[in-house]
């Protein structure tokens, strides 16, 4: 359930969607429930790490696909796999961060948010 709605780009916590800024910018925390995105300085390092294994992975995947299906020259298959190199970790950013903070949650539950109400107080 949480990792649908981390494919969804929908809060992780409660499922509201518009959690996402701009394109690849996502809100300081969700309109709906109050749910902080971003629990302490560096939490998106894991985000980071998904995107880069993520993107890389899909990018490998949809290039060796083409290349096995099409009778491509040596140029174009460099062409392609540069692209889908520089563009995949692109597109796959925010997708990356809101998996990375449904993984969180599914790790740790509701305790950044006992944290998060520990630090209020």
């Amino acid at each position: 359930m949480l990792i649908k709605r981390g494919l969804l780009l929908k809060c992780p916590y409660c499922g509201q969607g518009g959690i996402i800024r701009f394109p690849f910018w996502i809100k300081a925390c969700c309109p709906r429930c109050g749910y902080q995105f971003e629990a302490e300085s560096g939490y998106f390092v894991g985000g980071y790490a998904f995107n880069l294994v993520g993107s890389e992975v899909i990018g490998l995947a949809i290039v060796v696909i083409i290349l096995l299906r099409s009778n491509l020259s040596l140029f174009q298959q460099e062409v392609i796999g540069v692209g889908a190199a520089i563009l995949m970790p692109i597109l796959f950013f925010p997708w990356s961060r809101t998996l990375w903070m449904a993984f969180d949650l599914i790790l740790q539950g509701d305790q950044h948010l006992e944290r998060e109400r520990v630090m209020d107080e």
